[in-house]
């Protein structure tokens, strides 16, 4: 769920990876993952993300995402990830997608 809610997000904010893996400038990938599960989910339940953009760096997006179902807590996940070139090296995140980042913060996206 967090990873489809997280493909998501990019989506809304008009962050296309693809384009940027290809143009040879890079992606996000995983630095640090946390997950706490509350409860158990069952086959067929319906579970709402919520996502929020806790930190902002220079190269890198702290989220907190939290799964929940009918209002109860079922997981919470606290992900950062930075953006790397083509090599695996930390680099710089477009500026574009950085500002796309500060208004979801803000709550204008």
């Amino acid at each position: 769920w967090f990873e489809r809610a997280g493909s998501e997000l990019l989506r809304l904010l008009d962050i296309d990876q693809r384009a940027a893996v290809e143009a040879g400038d890079g992606a996000y990938a995983v630095a640090d993952l946390h997950i706490r599960y509350a409860r158990p989910a069952r086959l067929d339940d319906t579970v709402v993300i919520e996502t929020r953009c806790v930190e902002l760096g220079a190269a890198s997006v702290r989220i907190v995402q939290r799964a929940t179902r009918e209002g109860e807590l079922v997981a919470e996940q606290n992900v950062r990830v930075g953006f790397i070139d083509p090599r695996g090296r930390p680099r710089r995140q477009p500026a574009e997608w950085r500002v796309a980042f500060e208004k979801f913060a803000e709550g204008t996206e």
